[in-house]
């Protein structure tokens, strides 16, 4: 999984992933001690490579963050800047 632009100081994040099929997926953003801060964003996604947009326009204040993609049964977590 890959997300840009990291850092960020724009409202759009992508997230770039593969998989090996289709699935229901779920993102969410949270502060470094775990308190989710925007609306998970939910997306189906297709086998093979897949970038996403997740809207950060609510994310007002600068910091680290969390982002994680899960599909229920794995998750995958990378840290987000917003200078």
């Amino acid at each position: 999984m890959e997300i840009y632009p990291n850092p960020n100081k724009s409202d759009m994040l992508n997230i770039r992933f593969s998989t090996n099929s289709s699935s229901k997926l779920t993102a969410t953003i949270s502060d470094i001690v775990g308190r989710q801060l925007l609306e998970p964003q939910e997306f189906m996604a297709s086998e093979g490579e897949n970038i996403f947009e997740f809207n950060l326009r609510e994310l007002k204040a600068k910091g680290i963050y969390l982002v994680t993609l899960t599909d229920g049964f794995q998750s995958v977590t990378l840290k987000l800047t917003k200078p």
